[in-house]
């Protein structure tokens, strides 16, 4: 864990399709929503291969389905989507779970945080699953953004800039924009690395 924090991660890029990466991390994660009876989908449009750890974006996948599956209560839905944004790529996660309490989303990339609903309903988890999202983010380059409603559901976005083979941006980023996939509406926050 120390390392993550340091931004000493471990990581091996190479040109990756970010669509089937995401295309696993939900295909892996589909038994777990069927055991909850979740809609789980996947929206991925033809993206440029990107440069970037294909097995670390696939972490960073799999730790933001299973938060959302976990505070996606039975019959809810997941959607996933892969695409292009800009001179990068966006993953985002969407959930239409018991969302993240306002007080709370300024901490919820905090190492060991859990929000006070997670703890009031004895949700499992060690409060990392965040943590390690932002470190792959912060060593890619890229950002977070969150966005969340209580009672309605979160979506968490990922940008990923467009790297060179040695991991340094390779074109200068425009801010970000709002387009992209339509999150619940609410309170949001974006994580710059």
């Amino acid at each position: 864990m120390s390392r993550i924090q340091s931004g000493k991660m471990a990581m091996d890029f190479s040109e990756t399709d970010l669509a089937e990466v995401a295309a696993h991390a939900v295909e892996g994660a589909r038994p777990h929503a069927q055991d909850k009876h979740i809609t789980l989908a996947l929206h991925a449009v033809a993206t440029p291969r990107l440069t970037c750890d294909p097995a670390r974006i696939g972490q960073l996948l799999d730790n933001l389905i299973a938060n959302a599956l976990k505070f996606t209560p039975e019959g809810g839905r997941v959607e996933v989507r892969a695409g292009p944004d800009g001179d990068g790529a966006i993953l985002a996660v969407a959930d239409s779970g018991i969302g993240i309490p306002a007080a709370d989303r300024e901490r919820i990339f905090e190492r060991f945080f859990r929000s006070d609903i997670a703890n009031q309903q004895a949700f499992p988890g060690t409060g990392l699953g965040l943590t390690i999202v932002h470190a792959i983010i912060a060593n890619h380059g890229g950002e977070l953004s969150l966005r969340s409603r209580e009672g309605e559901g979160t979506t968490v976005v990922a940008r990923i800039p467009l790297l060179t083979a040695g991991g340094v941006t390779a074109v200068p980023r425009p801010p970000a924009s709002r387009d992209g996939p339509s999150p619940p509406s609410g309170g949001d926050l974006t994580h710059r690395s």
